[in-house]
């Protein structure tokens, strides 16, 4: 359901690395029948993406996602953030 959003094959290799990458297409058709904009949706699936490549680098299973793990994403890593790629519009993290 990726490729609802995303056409170019580099970029959607990319959104399906990481441990969340499973569900992200799951994200994406619910995105879709919710009936978002493609920009949001984008946004949201892009900063996704962002959160599954961080637990990757943090080792942190799926599983173990709590609250206080969204909140050290958000607040501890963004504000210093140096990942390369699509990350999303920093003003949908939350709402994503």
């Amino acid at each position: 359901m990726l490729d609802r959003w995303f056409a170019a094959p580099p970029l959607l290799g990319r959104l399906r690395q990481g441990p969340l990458c499973t569900v992200l297409d799951d994200v994406a058709a619910s995105l879709h029948d919710d009936g978002y904009s493609p920009a949001v949706a984008k946004s949201y699936l892009l900063i996704a993406a962002h959160f599954s490549h961080w637990l990757a680098l943090e080792r942190i299973a799926p599983s173990a996602v709590s609250t206080e793990t969204v909140t050290q994403f958000r607040e501890t890593h963004l504000p210093i953030c140096q990942c390369t790629g699509p990350l999303g519009m920093r003003g949908h993290v939350r709402a994503a």
